[in-house]
């Protein structure tokens, strides 16, 4: 249900904004790359790099001017899955394969955009946001999952590329999250950090 949730407001923000463009307003949709973060594995913690490899993801997202220059307030929804390492499965279970882990969640950002003039425009971003995160392991049969809703902060930065009728954009951010108490073990935690490397289309604005 939560996961439901966050994506319905996602897209209905996105959805209830795509006639306000002639105020500025910049809807828009990509996909790309979800690359986990980190290696570490200790009695305490583990990285969801160690458990994870690269996988996919897609979202949405609305652009507020802002009255200063090139500010903006930027709302987006992301869904991202990855499987786990062949490695970590052969430690786990010694099998190649035993599940996998998604991602669905929204973040809030103050956007920076360097006007350079022409139809190159570099930004940056930075904020905070919410996810659902779960976590599968099949293996012999065996079917175990959870999932946690936890707070993340982000930052990064990109590129927009005006053309005629829309703008292209290409860019990424390193986000951060911990999940205490990692799949019922008190004590343990599992940081869920990872970097969404999007391209997409943004529509609207002046």
């Amino acid at each position: 249900m939560k996961r439901g949730l966050i994506l319905g407001l996602a897209l209905a923000l996105v959805a209830g904004v795509s006639s306000l463009s002639a105020q500025g307003i910049k809807w828009g949709v990509g996909g790309g790359m979800i690359m986990p973060q980190g290696n570490a594995n200790t009695s305490t913690d583990v990285d969801y790099g160690y458990i994870d490899k690269s996988g996919f993801g897609g979202g949405v997202n609305v652009t507020f001017p802002l009255s200063v220059a090139g500010l903006g307030v930027r709302v987006d929804g992301l869904y991202g899955t990855t499987n786990h390492k062949d490695s970590f499965c052969n430690n786990l279970t010694g099998t190649s394969s035993c599940g996998s882990s998604t991602l669905l969640g929204a973040n809030a950002d103050l956007v920076y955009n360097f006007k350079l003039g022409g139809a190159i425009t570099p930004y940056v971003q930075g904020g905070l946001g919410f996810y659902d995160q779960k976590v599968k392991f099949e293996a012999s049969g065996v079917s175990v999952d959870s999932s946690k809703a936890n707070f993340a902060y982000n930052l990064g930065a990109g590129i927009d590329w005006k053309l005629s009728s829309v703008t292209l954009f290409l860019d990424a951010r390193y986000v951060i999250s911990k999940w205490n108490d990692f799949f019922g073990t008190t004590g343990y935690t599992a940081h869920v950090n990872f970097i969404p490397l999007m391209v997409g289309v943004r529509f609207g604005g002046k």
